[in-house]
């Protein structure tokens, strides 16, 4: 396992929004990160297209709202939700109206901004995420090469329980490391999450009773020295918040399900995908499953394009 970066502030965090309630919960999260890091704030807003649709008032005549109207309607809503939060929080905030497919915008915008983390809201009522669920908030992980804040919760508040689920690899290393830069001063609850060596059909078929449990034990002894090999490397002298390990043995969707409930965790940590180079544009199962059903803020960790 490779000694982890050292973790810096995050400068610039992208705020995707919809104007929902949703999204609204994202806005909170991201504006707390902000004025935690001091870090500036890129709120964009994309659609598809404008649409053409009929006056308000004439629904069977010929005033029609055009592409120019719309975009002037929507930019002046986005103009004050920016200067509310900015007279508000005291942060720099730049305001930014995309057209096209969300995930893509969203993907380039943070590239171009250099943005260090993106943050998006898990459902909403126009579409950004029923644009991104589904079809989805994973989209925008596969899209971006910058971390990923899937957000569930309102984000008022600094996090304090935080679960950084792991695999051992260098994602899920990266993922929780970037867990301490977002909750500083929280428990970090690191947990790997397997299945059974006896819920392999085959191994069971083809191994004695004794042969099963030594890899059971064995399984059990590496995966106790991986995460404290992680802990060391998290822990050092500045380590910045209380570090726990455990493991669970069972489906890792609903043992991490089940654990976060457990601790009452706030934040859910994950790589994108697992240890080899070939899964690079892949999304893992489990953080498939986390992005769509975790019941908390979940963060994904994506390998940089140039990593």
């Amino acid at each position: 396992m490779n000694t982890p970066i050292k973790a810096n502030n995050l400068k610039v965090i992208l705020a995707a929004t919809d104007f929902s309630a949703a999204a609204d919960n994202a806005l909170q999260r991201a504006v707390q990160l902000a004025k935690a890091h001091n870090a500036r704030l890129e709120l964009v807003h994309t659609f598809d297209s404008a649409p053409v649709m009929p006056a308000w008032g004439d629904p069977g005549g010929g005033a029609w709202i055009g592409e120019k109207m719309f975009m002037d309607g929507v930019r002046d809503q986005l103009e004050r939700v920016r200067n509310q939060l900015a007279d508000e929080h005291h942060i720099a905030i730049n305001a930014n109206l995309e057209i096209g497919p969300a995930h893509r915008q969203i993907a380039q915008h943070a590239a171009a901004s250099d943005a260090d983390l993106v943050v998006i809201g898990a459902s909403g009522s126009s579409g950004l995420v029923q644009r991104l669920l589904g079809s989805t908030a994973q989209n925008v992980v596969r899209s971006s090469h910058v971390p990923v804040l899937v957000v569930r919760l309102p984000g008022d508040k600094a996090y304090a329980n935080a679960v950084a689920a792991t695999d051992f690899s260098d994602d899920a290393m990266r993922a929780a490391q970037m867990a301490l830069q977002l909750a500083p001063g929280s428990n970090l609850y690191l947990v790997h999450a397997y299945e059974s060596i006896y819920d392999n059909a085959l191994a069971r078929e083809s191994m004695e009773h004794e042969e099963l449990e030594r890899m059971q034990v064995k399984d059990r002894d590496h995966a106790v020295d991986q995460l404290q090999a992680i802990c060391h490397l998290l822990g050092g002298a500045d380590a910045q918040a209380n570090l726990h390990t455990t493991l669970r043995v069972g489906n890792p969707d609903q043992q991490l399900d089940a654990y976060v409930g457990e601790v009452n965790a706030e934040l859910l940590a994950l790589g994108a995908h697992g240890k080899t180079r070939w899964e690079a544009g892949l999304l893992g199962s489990t953080t498939q499953h986390a992005v769509s059903h975790a019941p908390c803020d979940v963060l994904v960790w994506r390998r940089p394009a140039a990593d």
